[in-house]
């Protein structure tokens, strides 16, 4: 789904319907959104372990010839806590 998209929806829904807290479902479990990031920058993941900022490998390029960017520079990234996980 893209931004456009879910802009759409939410131009249809009530007062009540927009005050009500956004919760995603997804295979492994349920969360609820809490904050929403617009990065200032592109973002890769060199390590594995979370996106940083590609200024942040500056002084590595041979890294930045290699990586790919995992989410551009004004692209909303929403955050949010695990409310549950299912069992499996």
């Amino acid at each position: 789904m893209k931004f456009k998209e879910l802009k759409n929806i939410l131009d249809t829904l009530n007062t009540d319907q927009l005050e009500g807290s956004i919760f995603v479902s997804t295979e492994v479990g349920a969360i609820e959104i809490d904050s929403i990031y617009i990065p200032e920058e592109d973002m890769i993941n060199p390590s594995g372990d979370g996106m940083e900022p590609i200024s942040a490998y500056a002084s590595e390029p041979e890294i930045l010839k290699t990586e790919s960017v995992v989410l551009k520079k004004g692209n909303p990234i929403l955050f949010g806590e695990v409310l549950f996980r299912h069992e499996r």
